[in-house]
């Protein structure tokens, strides 16, 4: 019997959780609200699987499960936000928890997000260096190993890995279809979990990113506009300037140039 512990400082969502899980799993849930009441319970039992909300008064989500882990280094854990921001993403991801979901898809994903656990959970410990199932999910088919060098993946870790891959290569192509290709996922698939998992889509992301690598570049350096477009992944200056002003509101040559008033009058 596994012992499931909600936490929430919202008395309405943890009780909703509680019923949801309580009419498809028939293990011991330990439900708590406030996460002073949570911090108490994990020092004095062994939790196995720890669902809980990042952002709360007194104590929030990693410090729970840090403590958790104190008692039983192989606790789940499951992170719940209202937030769709990368930095809770990442931070989540360099915790090592295994689901990261954001509030208003809990109902939809909770259930199987705890079932994929249950099933590792019922099996023989395994090697994390070593694995001989299927690639998880809806991966396409291929003998080939993924460029990335995870021998174990999550949702998380994808979103992650393409939000690095787009920062590292941002002059390449980007295209759904490559990001498929170096992932081994289906297209759909990955342009979904992206942005549940980063609370926008793929290629407003690509887009973002390359308007504020480009701002970084009018600021630091001397390059020309056209210059700094190729650097950024723009095909044309042109495109570049019309999504530039789109985006932040001002043409490129006319965002460096208040910029360097702006600095001028600080530094009189």
């Amino acid at each position: 019997m596994y012992k499931i512990l909600l936490v929430d400082d919202e008395p309405e969502i943890v009780e909703s959780l509680h019923e949801l899980l309580d009419r498809d799993f028939s293990f011991f849930i330990d439900s708590t609200v406030y996460s002073t009441e949570a911090m108490n319970i994990i020092k004095s039992s062994q939790i196995d699987i720890l669902v809980s909300d990042i952002k709360m008064p007194q104590y929030n989500g990693f410090e729970l499960a840090e403590e958790a882990r104190r008692t039983n280094p192989d606790v789940r854990v499951i992170f719940l936000t209202g937030y769709a921001h990368f930095d809770y993403a990442y931070s989540a991801i360099k915790t090592g928890c295994d689901d990261y979901i954001l509030k208003i898809n809990a109902e939809s994903e909770i259930v199987s997000a705890i079932k994929r656990l249950l099933d590792t959970m019922s099996q023989p410990p395994y090697d994390k260096q070593e694995t001989t199932s299927q690639p998880p999910y809806d991966k396409q088919e291929t003998t080939s190993q993924p460029p990335y060098d995870k021998q174990e993946t999550t949702d998380i870790d994808i979103v992650a890995y393409i939000m690095q891959y787009i920062k590292e290569n941002i002059s390449s192509d980007l295209s759904l279809q490559k990001l498929a290709e170096i992932t081994y996922y289906n297209p759909s698939y990955l342009s979904r979990i992206f942005k549940q998992g980063s609370g926008v889509t793929l290629t407003q992301y690509i887009i973002d990113t390359r308007i504020d690598m480009a701002k970084t570049l009018l600021i630091d350096t001397q390059l020309k506009i056209y210059e700094i477009s190729q650097q950024v992944g723009f095909e044309t200056s042109i495109y570049f300037n019309r999504v530039f002003k789109k985006q932040v509101g001002s043409s490129p040559q006319n965002f460096r140039k208040m910029y360097a008033q702006s600095k001028n009058r600080f530094i009189k």
